[in-house]
């Protein structure tokens, strides 16, 4: 028999996200390319981010084929799109902000963010099939920041979830709590863990 789901955050009513998730209203617009292998992974974050925000449109997909929406999308006026990727040339958002210092639109809302939803493995396969990434200039964190997921592991050193790494670059874009994205992660840890006996749930860092 199938279990029932909330009908607000659609998760099992047993473990029920509602209570963690505070909407957050920001202006930079977010694009996920999301790798197929995500869209039903329990651990997804970025099921959880569509909660707490409207400001958002996830695209599924490997190659290239896969995203030529979003290419269309690169063609729209005025706007500045940065991808949130660690590549050597990418830049902190302050580094960006000084370039361009002496331009007198400080709006963020003409700002798209790309993110790449997968493993660190998936998230550099959609980048390596997807050339015309390269023309995006690469956007990283203001500072180092420390993973509080706990129950996924990550081959990248001080790897980030996709929602801490969104909540944080959101922060240094628009001086925005991180806190309502923290707590909604917290939400999930819980509810993965909740039901599991104390020796399945003490393998995970929580």
């Amino acid at each position: 028999m199938p279990r029932e789901l909330c009908q607000k955050c659609n998760y099992p009513v047993k473990t029920c996200l509602c209570h963690f998730i505070e909407p957050v209203k920001h202006e930079t617009k977010i694009l996920v390319l999301q790798h197929p292998s995500e869209v039903n992974n329990k651990k997804n974050t970025i099921r959880v981010l569509s909660l707490l925000t409207d400001n958002i449109q996830i695209f599924v997909g490997e190659s290239e084929d896969d995203f030529i929406q979003v290419k269309s999308l690169l063609n729209q006026p005025n706007t500045n799109y940065f991808l949130l990727y660690p590549s050597e040339q990418a830049k902190t958002w302050d580094e960006y902000s000084a370039q361009n210092s002496s331009k007198n639109d400080k709006t963020t809302a003409n700002n798209v963010l790309i993110v790449l939803d997968g493993t660190w493995r998936k998230a550099k396969k959609i980048h390596l099939y997807n050339q015309w990434l390269e023309n995006i200039p690469t956007l990283t964190l203001n500072s180092t920041r420390k993973t509080n997921y706990g129950i996924r592991k990550s081959t990248v050193e001080l790897g980030l979830s996709s929602i801490e790494a969104i909540a944080f670059v959101l922060e240094d874009i628009e001086n925005i709590s991180s806190d309502p994205f923290l707590k909604a992660l917290n939400g999930l840890k819980t509810s993965f863990t909740q039901l599991m006996p104390n020796t399945i749930k003490q393998r995970y860092d929580l």
